[in-house]
């Protein structure tokens, strides 16, 4: 008779269903985070808490932008084709802007103006807009309306497929799960503001990145999808004139004017009456504007950058500044007189919370001057001194205090790891002792070695990025090569111990091929793990073709070094493992254990994490110098991230420079 238990519902059926249900949850959550809902009614969803996180990322930073009263410049623009809105050669107005994308055909548009013309703040205020005008639509038009994003071109090289490394940027900066991410933009519900085009190539070069990007933006799918670039007139011109055509393919061109002097003093009357300050206090700013409308002021003030950085300063230290500005007849002077202002208005701009909270007007003119001088110095050498990337900023620090304590701090650490260790496994000294000499030695070694080389990614230079795949870049060879390369080396080297043990005769030529077989299995399995980590690494290149993350270069070090170590620990302690059982035993020559070959693999595993972790570690060391002598912030990533949004540095590829020649000059 069977057992009533399992029909009456006993213990084992209570505990098989109860099981049940947990696992039930658990492994719908663990599936929809591994293969995410694409559907329809899901893309719609998603759009909709994107263009929610789109839209409270952008309004902190306009923000940032603009100080005072709440008030934009309407800044007036050139169209260069006839629309319904503004007829070729006639003039709209910022406000406006949203309007004249939605009403042209394509929906593809050009930014142009000179540097300081505003073009960030139109971009903004372009992607506030059409968020708000989609807000407005009925669910059933919303559903298929794109979602407007700003991404800044820089640190892309524009030769790989646009649609990836849009995605890519979705995933970095609002989290979404990748394969989200490439359904939106493959529907066509992300219209991009590709903002930065001059930013993606060094001053002065033929703009090769920005050139290809703009390719990529002619092809299919793109070449049929509404976008939006923003970039420097100079630098777009000399495009054009390259290309023989107008750049991007069905988009109208819009070029932001320079204010007139009504402009600016309209600007001002309106900015302080605002604010409610007596007119007597900045009347002879406007008065000089009445009355010169082509003086050294008024050509001073045309650029809406110098101009928010006019009204923040008289608005701060009005009888200091005002008593400046007066004393000067030329527009340089007066330019240079608001450049003192620049960290000034910054800080007015940011909100007083968090490390950025406390942040002062004498410590970032300390940090941005330390910036400049360090960035001077490397110019005067012959190393570039144009941008510094994060994992470069140790150099401020100081190269040989980095090293001194770099080197100090690793003995104490690796030091009190060794004797916790060997105090409990005392056997397993010789192989921990050996391990931390080689460490110190490889630590040392690359301290010293030159960074500018990048011969092996990640090895003590650059911080590198894990990649399993690179579009258009094929790095197994790469890693077939170097794996094979170490191998040979190896087991010439190491078989040199054996072959010469039986010439001598000290061991009989059965032991001396055991030996060598020995060997063999440990130099294949050291190729293979070299071979992978090689492989996955990328360099400098493929960094740019993936879309590499300025503020996430140390980030990305950290995991790629946590990878290589685990690489080495799973297959030299795996095979180290099967080596001994199956080989060493019974060779005549080697007598191991298993323990043995798992603890090689820990041991050269550490090695190997701690040695490609290179750069993060001494971004670590530069950070406590830091912090102790105040040459920087401590923080030195926040602070990077910081000057960027409120305008005083700009990224180029994956590094940072200050945003205008001038304002590096004078902080120098």
């Amino acid at each position: 008779m069977a057992d009533s238990s399992f029909v009456t519902g006993g213990p084992e059926v209570v505990a098989i269903r109860a099981g049940a249900g947990v696992a039930k949850p658990i492994g719908s959550w663990v599936l929809r985070k591994v293969r995410p809902d694409i559907s329809r009614a899901a893309l719609i969803t998603h759009a909709d808490n994107l263009a929610d996180a789109v839209l409270r990322r952008e309004t902190i930073l306009r923000d940032q932008l603009r100080v005072g009263p709440d008030r934009v410049m309407d800044l007036e623009f050139h169209s260069s084709k006839s629309t319904a809105l503004a007829p070729a050669g006639e003039v709209g107005k910022l406000s406006e802007l949203g309007g004249y994308l939605r009403k042209t055909a394509a929906q593809r548009l050009i930014v142009l103006g000179e540097p300081g013309a505003g073009k960030t703040v139109a971009a903004i205020h372009l992607l506030l807009d059409q968020l708000a005008d989609r807000a407005t639509l009925a669910d059933a038009v919303r559903a298929d309306a794109p979602v407007t994003i700003r991404v800044n071109a820089a640190g892309w090289d524009g030769n790989q497929r646009f649609s990836r490394w849009l995605a890519n940027q979705l995933t970095i900066h609002y989290g979404m799960h990748s394969r989200i991410a490439q359904a939106l933009v493959d529907t066509g519900r992300i219209l991009p503001i590709l903002d930065g085009l001059d930013e993606m190539d060094p001053v002065g070069d033929t703009a090769p990145r920005a050139t290809a990007t703009l390719d990529r933006l002619n092809k299919v799918p793109w070449r049929n999808r509404p976008v939006v670039v923003m970039c420097r007139s100079a630098v777009f011109a000399a495009i054009r004139a390259a290309r023989g055509d107008n750049g991007l393919h069905g988009a109208v061109s819009i070029t932001l004017q320079p204010l007139n002097a009504t402009d600016v003093y309209c600007y001002l009357e309106d900015y302080f009456h605002q604010l409610g300050i007596p007119r007597e206090q900045w009347a002879s700013v406007t008065d000089q504007l009445a009355e010169a409308p082509n003086g050294p002021l008024a050509e001073a003030l045309r650029s809406p950058w110098l101009l928010g950085l006019a009204a923040d300063a008289l608005l701060r230290d009005t009888p200091h500044r005002l008593a400046r500005i007066m004393s000067v007849d030329q527009p340089d002077e007066i330019r240079n007189v608001l450049l003192d202002s620049m960290v000034p208005a910054a800080l007015a701009g940011t909100e007083s919370t968090g490390q950025v909270g406390t942040y002062t007007e004498e410590g970032v003119d300390i940090w941005l001057g330390n910036l400049a001088d360090h960035l001077y110095q490397e110019r005067t050498s012959g190393h570039g001194g144009s941008d510094i990337a994060l994992d470069e900023i140790w150099r401020l620090a100081g190269k040989w205090r980095v090293a001194l304590a770099h080197i100090t701090l690793a003995a104490l650490v690796f030091g009190l790891a060794a004797g916790l260790v060997t105090a409990f496994l005392p056997e397993i000294r010789p192989v921990l002792t050996f391990g931390l000499a080689a460490l110190m030695v490889g630590l040392i070694a690359s301290l010293y070695n030159n960074d500018s080389t990048d011969a092996i990614p990640g090895f003590g230079k650059r911080s590198t990025r894990l990649a399993w795949r690179v579009p258009g870049h094929s790095r197994w060879r790469r890693g077939v090569r170097s794996g094979l390369t170490v191998a040979a080396f190896t087991t010439i080297v190491i078989g040199v111990a054996p072959v010469s043990s039986w010439l001598l005769g000290t061991i009989s030529a059965g032991s001396a091929a055991g030996g060598l077989l020995v060997l063999l299995a440990y130099t294949s399995q050291f190729a293979l793990a070299t071979g992978l980590v090689v492989a996955f690494s990328t360099d400098t290149d493929e960094r740019l073709a993936l879309g590499q993350d300025e503020r996430r270069l140390i980030r990305d070090g950290v995991v790629f070094a946590l990878t290589a170590g685990l690489i080495f620990v799973v297959v030299l302690g795996l095979g180290g493992v099967v080596t001994d059982v199956l080989i060493a035993g019974d060779s005549g020559y080697i007598h191991g254990s298993p323990g043995d070959g798992m603890i090689g693999g820990l041991v050269v595993g550490c090695f190997t994490l701690l040695t490609f972790g290179l750069a993060a570690q001494r971004y670590l060391v530069a950070s406590l110098i830091f912090r102790w002598t105040g040459t920087f912030p401590a923080r030195p990533a926040v602070f990077l991230d910081w000057a960027r949004n409120t305008g005083l540095l700009r990224v180029t590829g994956v590094s940072y420079q200050f945003r205008h020649d001038m304002l590096q000059q004078r902080l120098a």
